[in-house]
């Protein structure tokens, strides 16, 4: 389901009013039952619109509408959105219960178990297993004291997290993962299924509008609107490719799809050495009564290949660069 958690200050979301729980219903009048749906449909209405209502169910349950103001420069740089919006899944506040202890990890040797509650930490009372895993990561190679509930009876117990590198720094960690409640996973969770033929028209619709997006953003990078770092090379695809496969069947085949639709608006698109050049002589040809002379086919197919070669080393260098930094 698309609920938002509280948006942080001085964000999009946070001036049109969206609050904790709220959950997006419809946005410009589209239903949007799925968060994936809800961020889809949202990135597509700010590229057309500066003023984008949302239709949200707040926690109390009543339906009220949040206007979000979408500024031109977000539009034309969606790498800021995320970041800008503000709009970030629900994350429910989940008991600090203990599940999974992995063997040879700090936890298992401090005599941690399955189904301990966290009580405290140094003194610390820990409410959430949000606060536990922060408390955790910030405390490489500390001793901790903790005081825990095993089957109602409260116990101290002696912890010292391992040093973990990570891309964003060095860790602690202890290897224990949270007991879920099966019931907040139902609550979450949102089953959305249409008939066969209205998922041929929907697969259509959604064809259609990915590839207007498209031709949109390449336009506004032609001319100078949005900048060239919106383009992605072999590099991010792969990244992309392997970060969809590691959240299911799904998702790879959406970011399938994607690609292919991206790949076939760029083979037509009117550049010699791609189908949509060919159709472009075609084009001439029948204006002119005659076919374009071989010279000039010859000299297109050359500025074809000197295109699309600029553009695979653009490409090449943006994905470097993002590794790089």
């Amino acid at each position: 389901r698309p609920i938002v958690s509280q948006p942080p200050e001085k964000t999009l979301a946070a001036e049109a009013g969206f609050r904790a729980e709220d959950e997006i219903l419809s946005i410009d009048g589209s239903r949007t039952p799925t968060w994936s749906s809800s961020m889809t449909q949202l990135f597509t209405e700010m590229l057309d619109h500066e003023d984008i209502a949302v239709e949200v169910r707040e926690a109390d349950g009543s339906v009220v509408r949040r206007d979000l103001h979408i500024p031109q420069a977000i539009s034309n740089d969606p790498s800021k959105m995320q970041d800008v919006l503000g709009l970030r899944p629900w994350n429910p506040p989940i008991l600090p219960v203990l599940n999974d202890i992995q063997e040879g990890m700090p936890a298992a040797q401090a005599g941690l178990q399955d189904n301990d509650l966290i009580l405290t930490a140094d003194g610390v009372a820990i409410e959430s297993w949000q606060e536990w895993v922060e408390y955790i990561k910030q405390r490489p190679e500390t001793e901790i004291q903790l005081v825990i509930d095993r089957d109602g009876v409260e116990m101290p117990i002696v912890i010292t997290p391992v040093k973990v590198e990570t891309e964003t720094g060095i860790i602690g960690r202890i290897g224990v993962s949270v007991l879920f409640p099966e019931s907040l996973y139902e609550d979450m969770r949102v089953e959305y299924q249409l008939g066969f033929m209205e998922a041929i028209k929907a697969s259509f619709a959604r064809t259609v509008d990915i590839s207007v997006v498209s031709l949109k953003m390449m336009g506004r990078i032609l001319i100078g609107d949005a900048p060239v770092k919106n383009l992605s090379g072999p590099i991010s695809i792969a990244q992309y490719a392997g970060k969809s496969a590691s959240m299911g069947v799904t998702e790879f085949l959406k970011f399938l799809a994607i690609v292919s639709i991206s790949l076939g608006i760029l083979n037509l698109l009117p550049i010699p050495m791609l189908d949509g050049g060919h159709f472009a002589f075609y084009v001439i040809e029948a204006i002119k009564g005659n076919p374009v002379s071989e010279q000039v086919q010859m000299l297109a197919q050359q500025v074809g290949v000197a295109l699309l070669i600029s553009l695979m080393c653009l490409t090449f260098y943006l994905d470097l660069e993002r590794l790089v930094n």
